[in-house]
């Protein structure tokens, strides 16, 4: 491209570089796998789907379901002990304020 710079300066600190742009180089390949063309009765298989059930059966679903359910039983007995500590937590105070109407009643 005539009158087109490569290369612009936006400030001392910044230059913009176009040169890939505007080089008149033969491009390269794209590195990505090409699909083949298909004729007229050609058709691409669809991939065997899954249920649900099965996927879980093997390789790294069966593991991340394994862990998630590890997690939730964990997450449940932690929220079972936290019910335990203030259902305690509460007799503690029922006990203390019991204990305290009975001192100031013997005064």
């Amino acid at each position: 491209m005539a009158g087109t710079e490569p290369r612009v300066a936006i400030n001392d600190n910044i230059v913009l570089n176009f040169a890939g742009l505007f080089s008149t180089d033969e491009k390269q390949p794209s590195k990505m796998p090409v699909e083949p063309l298909l004729t007229g009765r050609e058709y691409k298989p669809i991939p065997e789907q899954k249920k649900p059930v099965e996927g879980l059966k093997n390789g790294l679903e069966g593991q991340q379901a394994k862990q998630l359910y590890l997690e939730s039983q964990r997450e449940a007995q932690d929220h079972q002990r936290s019910l335990e500590v203030y259902k305690a937590y509460q007799d503690n105070i029922k006990t203390s304020s019991q204990l305290q109407t009975e001192i100031l009643k013997g005064i």
